[in-house]
């Protein structure tokens, strides 16, 4: 028992510590060593190997400890869902079940003919799978093939497949064409009919989100973390869309209540760390991401955050072999922002335009320059006052401001504008 609580220990995340999933494991096989073939041991075992995300260390265990303790549900369930993590789909599972999860399968891995395919299949099995049609009313509305999507939600509204005679799906029509206050209204309907379901919340936050309704956004994301605030996805959604709001500090306050339920995920933490170095303790965020530099050194997004960060705080000696080590991987507009804020946070505003230049010389010669290279580097001259010096360089590009919107063209307009020069 006591060797649990050391374990339960090592992997508590609260207050961001980073659990030691490794310690752990390591503590465990000990105790199965010195006490002996415990079944207690061995799921705990398996348990943490599945926590750590190491699918075959933990099917491994997990057979192991069958061979000891056959007639364990448990270990029998954890088995089928490590397995399954490695996309082997149960035998019991035919048909449209299993053509949706290998379709899933493929949408995740990238495989864009497979799922298409798959996708093609499942309809001819079932074409009233309530699963696939939604597959299908949400691919037809990101394509913006809105007369497709009104046929798929005729249809699932015909089986009522949301339960709500249609209205939640319609809703999410009418918000995509761009008709909030109908889509607002579909909604509340179906809230004051009883069906305030997390789902159904969460499409009245973003639908109040697009209408500039920021406070009552607020609240329903508020609403849906008191009824789930042990839902990692939840917590994840509400902490971001609330960052998004304008509400950096709500935001921050819920992440860090949030540790111990999230701690463990990559997103959420990453999302904390954004907002502790933004509105809270950024030397607290730099040491956290110095930790995951020291476990995961290759984890480029960390370590962009980590040079981030350590402009932030003036670590130039930290942040200047990071910036360097990240360009010479995959060089990036970002990254060029990066090494040029470092120069000029330091007043050294003519080596920092050097930077610029250099690099966007270097595209325009390769052919590859574009809008958002040059909107970058405009947005990091206006910052340092070079007006002049950002009319000109947009003035210079508008041969690749070949886009419909012409986003160099207005971003020229608005510069102007802001020098009461038009």
């Amino acid at each position: 028992t006591n060797l649990l609580v050391v374990v339960e220990r090592l992997i508590d995340t609260t207050g961001g510590v980073s659990p030691k999933y490794d310690q752990a494991i390591t503590l465990v096989e000990r105790g199965i060593d010195e006490l002996g073939d415990k079944e207690l041991l061995h799921i705990t075992l398996a348990r943490l190997h599945s926590m750590k995300g190491d699918n075959e260390a933990g099917i491994a265990a997990v057979e192991r400890a069958l061979e000891l303790f056959p007639n364990n549900e448990n270990l029998k369930q954890l088995r089928v869902a490590l397995r399954f993590r490695e996309g082997e789909i149960p035998d019991s599972i035919q048909g449209i079940r299993r053509t949706m999860i290998e379709y899933r399968q493929a949408v995740s891995e990238g495989r864009t003919e497979d799922a298409q395919r798959l996708l093609e299949r499942a309809e001819t099995e079932s074409s009233d799978d309530s699963e696939l049609l939604q597959i299908l009313i949400s691919r037809a509305i990101s394509q913006r093939d809105f007369e497709a999507a009104r046929g798929y939600v005729d249809r699932a509204t015909a089986l009522n497949i949301d339960q709500a005679n249609g209205r939640i799906l319609r809703a999410d029509l009418l918000e995509a064409e761009g008709r909030a206050e109908e889509a607002l209204s579909m909604i509340d309907s179906v809230i004051d009919d009883g069906l305030s379901s997390v789902p159904v919340l969460y499409r009245k936050a973003r639908i109040l989100r697009t209408m500039g309704r920021a406070d009552e956004s607020v609240a329903v994301f508020e609403d849906i973390l008191r009824r789930q605030p042990d839902s990692v996805a939840n917590i994840r959604e509400v902490v971001t869309a609330l960052a998004q709001l304008g509400r950096q500090r709500r935001a921050l306050e819920i992440a860090r209540e949030s540790q111990r339920v999230a701690g463990t995920d990559p997103a959420f933490v990453d999302t904390w760390l954004r907002l502790e170095s933004e509105v809270g303790d950024a030397t607290a965020a730099m040491l956290k991401r110095e930790d995951i530099r020291d476990d995961e050194p290759e984890n480029r997004s960390n370590n962009l955050a980590l040079a981030s960060v350590y402009l932030r705080l003036g670590e130039w000696a930290k942040a200047r072999p990071l910036i360097d080590g990240l360009r010479a991987e995959a060089d990036d507009i970002g990254l060029v922002l990066l090494d040029a804020r470092w120069h000029a946070d330091q007043g050294v505003l003519a080596r920092a335009i050097a930077v610029f230049d250099r690099y966007v010389s270097a595209r325009r010669q390769s052919g590859q320059l574009d809008a958002r290279d040059v909107l970058v580097y405009v947005n990091f001259l206006q910052s340092e006052e070079q007006t002049n010096r950002a009319s000109a360089l947009i003035r210079g590009s508008e041969d690749i401001d070949l886009a419909d919107e012409r986003p160099l063209a207005k971003r020229l307009a608005l510069l102007l504008f802001a020098t009461n020069r038009i």
